[in-house]
Order: structure tokens, then C-alpha cells, then sequence
């Protein structure tokens, strides 16, 4: 679970199952679209706690990013708004402690200086 958490390992709705609940609070936030699974996945280990969850070890889905840094029609710098979005709603993530948020930060700002970096090169390359 810690994997999870700390973006160790990426969560895809499509390889994990919850209990079945009438809890409307536990939904996908159409704010999100890059982040929506693992939102979700922090509102169901606020709920029931990292305990109860279970990690199958078998890979289901690979991703690769591409060195280009855009994996769908997102890249780095959507990445790092979409954390930035989670980060400033902390509250609403109990199950999340100091070390979990200072990880994320950590993680958004790799993802603003890979969306740099590939800037440079983008405009060196014009």
C-alpha cells in the first residue's frame, strides 16, 4: 500500500476492487483526470484504512512513459497540477500523514522540472 501511496507503483481503477457501499462520498472527482484513480484510492484507504487493503503482486498493466513525458494527451506539467490539487486539499485526506504530503510535493516538483527540461529541449529543437 505504501508503494501506492508514495507514487512507487501507479493505481489503475481497472486492477483493483473495493467494497460494494451506499458511501456517495466514495466517487470518482470529475476535477480530476489524471489523478482520478488514485483520489479514489485515497478516499477508500481514508475509509477503511491502509490495512484492509490487499496488493495482488502479479503485473497487470506495464506503463512506460515515453521520454517525451506525455502519456495520453497529458504531460509532466498536468501531472504536477493534478497533485498540486490533491496537496492543497489535505484535509480531506486523513489517511494521508506529513510524510505521505511530503512525498507528493517532492514528486510534483520532479514532475514541473521534467516539463522544463523538456521545454529546452522542445524549443532548442525549433
Amino acid at each position: 500500500m505504501e508503494e501506492l501511496i508514495s507514487h512507487q507503483q501507479l493505481i489503475d481503477s481497472n486492477g483493483f476492487a473495493h467494497r460494494n457501499t451506499k458511501d456517495l462520498s466514495l466517487n470518482w472527482n470529475p476535477e480530476l483526470k489524471i489523478y482520478i484513480n488514485y483520489e479514489f484510492l485515497l478516499k477508500c484507504i481514508c475509509r477503511w484504512g491502509r490495512e484492509s487493503f490487499r496488493i495482488n503482486p502479479s503485473v497487470l498493466v506495464d506503463y512506460v512513459q515515453t521520454n517525451q513525458g506525455i502519456i495520453g494527451k497529458s504531460n509532466y506539467q498536468d501531472w504536477a497540477k493534478e497533485l498540486d490539487w490533491i496537496i492543497d486539499r489535505q484535509e480531506f485526506y486523513p489517511c494521508l500523514d506529513e510524510n505521505d504530503i511530503l512525498t507528493l510535493d517532492r514528486l510534483k516538483g520532479t514532475f514541473l522540472t521534467r516539463h522544463q527540461e523538456i521545454q529546452k529541449i522542445a524549443a532548442f529543437t525549433k
